[in-house]
């Protein structure tokens, strides 16, 4: 049995693929609940920077943007090539769907992610927003300091659950320079509960000793973080 598919249809077929790459764009670029993109996850994993110099001064370039941004020009000129004639309501609105979307977008993946992880649990369950995360440190020359940091984490499962956390200073980007201060400093690990379900932005105090001869203060972002189940 032959079907055919007239010339209209045909043009139906192709705008809605072109609206389906819009949608695959802005998914794989935008920024999801956690502060990046998939987009950045699958170059991190290919051993490319998702910036160009994230952590130092100067110009810095998004290559996630650069992916993106063709995939959607593309997507949405010749969607509203197929679609302005047959669907010219919808098309002249479409841009403002697009925007709406990219408002709603990390809200959306995160009450997602409950869903996802419903049934998670030990450290499956648990959830770190290393983006969002700052501490401010001191030292002295007594070799003792302190690090004060401002950490988000999420327990998706069902049940309370106590774990012990520990900054990873090494796994940390920042500055060349700075990193190489840190270099000799043991951070003691810090306790505590996470509610069932729940989303807690914490303040989290760590005391360190250093077998180096650090002197100073300051404070970093995007810390990576330790996590263990006690």
């Amino acid at each position: 049995m032959k079907i055919s598919v007239n010339k209209k249809e045909r043009q139906v077929i192709k705008g809605f693929a072109f609206l389906l790459l819009i949608l695959f764009s802005l998914v794989f670029t935008l920024n999801h609940h956690l502060g990046y993109s998939l987009a950045d996850s699958c170059l991190i994993k290919l051993g490319i920077p998702s910036w160009s110099n994230e952590y130092e001064p100067g110009i810095n370039i998004h290559y996630t943007i650069l992916i993106g941004l063709p995939l959607f020009l593309i997507g949405y000129k010749y969607s509203r090539f197929y679609l302005n004639n047959v669907y010219p309501s919808f098309m002249r609105r479409l841009i403002f769907i697009v925007i709406a979307f990219i408002f709603v977008y990390p809200t959306v993946t995160d009450k997602m992610m409950y869903l996802i992880k419903f049934n998670a649990s030990g450290l499956d369950a648990i959830t770190y927003y290393q983006k969002k995360s700052k501490c401010t440190f001191h030292s002295n020359p007594e070799t003792l300091g302190n690090m004060a940091c401002n950490l988000t984490l999420v327990n998706y499962s069902g049940k309370s659950m106590v774990i012990s956390v520990i900054p990873n200073i090494a796994k940390t980007n920042f500055w060349k320079d700075m990193k190489e201060s840190f270099e000799g400093i043991e951070i003691e690990p810090v306790s505590m509960q996470l509610s069932p379900r729940s989303k807690q932005n914490m303040g989290i105090y760590f005391k360190f000793k250093q077998t180096s001869h650090f002197n100073g203060s300051g404070s970093i972002e995007n810390v990576a973080l330790d996590i263990e189940i006690n």
